[in-house]
């Protein structure tokens, strides 16, 4: 007569992977993500609107034996608005796994999905869309919630490079601690920054201002977002703090009108669903002419937008990620603030 422990292991039924597409409801994934249920109640809404517009794919892994709980997930975009090095790969993001197994089940899963549609290449762990963390936290794993900084165990990173990924990029955000008192080293520049809705009417402006940033942003950086809508979200949620202009700067030519720089820092929005008050901004933005870098012009700028923003309680600045080999911008960033997190960014061929 056989045991009831050997009768045991065919009684449990394997794990089993589900795909949810872009119309879809995934009421679980927001049920298993170990983040606060503050955070999830308010990201649950952006991020279904951004997986439909970008046709996203959510993969679950769940236990028939537990009434199909949740026990890992993971996010896919097959053709996504961003760009690695100047080139459009698919992108996984959103990787939560109970152990190593089911994150190397999930992994493998997406990757076989990517390869069956002709894809050869993919990246992440990217956290679509952008506010909500590029990489896996790699370090400083006591952090708050900040614009941009992913949040994960410390296991997660180790898991994703022993299944065959490969540490592509390092990102560096630092606590921008330290002012420099600098005049504007150039006088021929106005400092200017308009109400958001006057700013976003005003299409010769906003006409400069993307040609700018096209002409600055180019093949070369390891991760660059091309959605055309960030800077018009952006701008919608500076107006709701009620002084969006405190929150950038350009820098005008005054001879020839030409937009040589600009600057754009984003309220930590994470205190303010947590139920704070607001007292951190993120750099998420920086784009100087390369005729103005130099003398210190970007201190300058720095210091505009914090005079503006302490006065109101905002007196915390960090530089959003920085590309670890972006040497200019971490010697720029290193002489006015210290790091407070690292993230990496794995790729793989499939």
């Amino acid at each position: 007569m056989a045991t009831k422990t050997e009768l045991l292991p065919r009684d449990i039924v394997p794990p089993k992977i589900i795909k949810y597409t872009k119309n879809q409801r995934i009421t679980r994934f927001y049920t298993y993500i170990p983040y606060p249920e503050w955070f999830k109640v308010q990201m649950k809404p952006i991020f279904e609107h951004h997986r439909k517009i970008n046709e996203g794919f959510t993969f679950m892994m769940v236990d028939p034996n537990h009434k199909n709980t949740s026990i890992g997930s993971i996010y896919c975009e097959l053709t996504p608005k961003h760009m690695s090095k100047g080139t459009q790969i698919p992108i996984f993001g959103w990787l939560q796994a109970e152990s190593k197994e089911i994150a190397e089940h999930l992994l493998l899963h997406v990757e076989k999905f990517v390869k069956d549609r002709g894809y050869q290449d993919l990246r992440g762990p990217l956290n679509m869309p952008k506010m909500f963390g590029w990489g896996a936290q790699a370090d400083f794993y006591d952090c708050p919630m900040y614009w941009e900084t992913p949040h994960n165990s410390s296991k997660i990173p180790k898991w994703i490079e022993e299944c065959g990924y490969t540490p592509d990029t390092e990102y560096i955000t630092l606590e921008l601690t330290e002012l420099l008192e600098v005049k504007n080293p150039y006088p021929e520049l106005e400092i200017v920054s308009y109400p958001i809705d006057a700013l976003f009417a005003n299409q010769d402006m906003m006409r400069k201002l993307h040609h700018l940033i096209e002409r600055n942003f180019s093949g070369f950086l390891p991760d660059v977002s091309t959605d055309e809508n960030r800077y018009k979200e952006m701008g919608k949620m500076l107006k709701e703090t009620g002084h969006g202009e405190d929150f950038y700067i350009l820098a005008i030519n005054k001879d020839t009108q030409d937009l040589v720089a600009f600057i754009v820092e984003v309220p930590n929005i994470f205190e303010q669903w947590a139920g704070k008050e607001l007292s951190t901004v993120v750099v998420d933005t920086v784009i100087v002419d390369e005729k103005y870098r130099g003398a210190y012009f970007f201190f300058f700028l720095f210091n505009e937008i914090y005079t503006k923003l302490a006065p109101k309680g905002i007196d915390n600045v960090l530089s959003g990620l920085i590309w670890a080999k972006n040497i200019p911008a971490m010697k720029t960033f290193s002489k006015i603030g210290k790091p407070v997190q690292k993230t990496a960014v794995f790729q793989k061929k499939v």
